[in-house]
């Protein structure tokens, strides 16, 4: 039923309505764009958490490493075995621990050096990341 009034004049009748739905024909573009900003953002905050998990291993990896050991010099062991007041197998013992003293200060530097470039690795893969987007 419909009632309306013009010019003064009262009409009352029947009216039958069909709603048509505004359909925007971009849709399908606002939805891919949505969906490949919400790709892009969940991509970006997985990198970043891969990078602040990696970083924090490395940090860990860091606090474990000893320091570097101190090397005794074997020339005070030269100096006593040519004075006379070392013997043969002391000497060679003295020679052999200030060898082993600079391959474990070795082994140390070299660790801390691998260690410094993963770091590096970590904090470069990030940045690129950074610039690809």
């Amino acid at each position: 039923p419909a009632y309306s009034r013009e010019e003064g004049f009262n009409r009352v009748g029947f009216v039958t309505g069909l709603t048509l739905p505004l359909w925007n024909r971009n849709r399908v573009g606002i939805a891919e764009a949505r969906g490949t900003r919400d790709a892009a953002r969940q991509a970006a905050v997985e990198a970043w958490r891969e990078a602040v998990y990696a970083w924090q291993a490395l940090q860990d990896e860091a606090a474990r490493l000893p320091d570097v050991p101190p090397v005794t010099s074997a020339e005070a062991a030269e100096r006593l075995y040519a004075a006379g007041e070392l013997d043969a197998p002391g000497y060679l013992g003295a020679v052999h621990r200030s060898l082993a003293e600079a391959v474990a200060a070795a082994r140390v530097r070299i660790a801390r050096g691998v260690l410094a470039a993963r770091m590096q690795s970590v904090v470069e893969g990030l940045n690129e990341k950074e610039e690809v987007k």
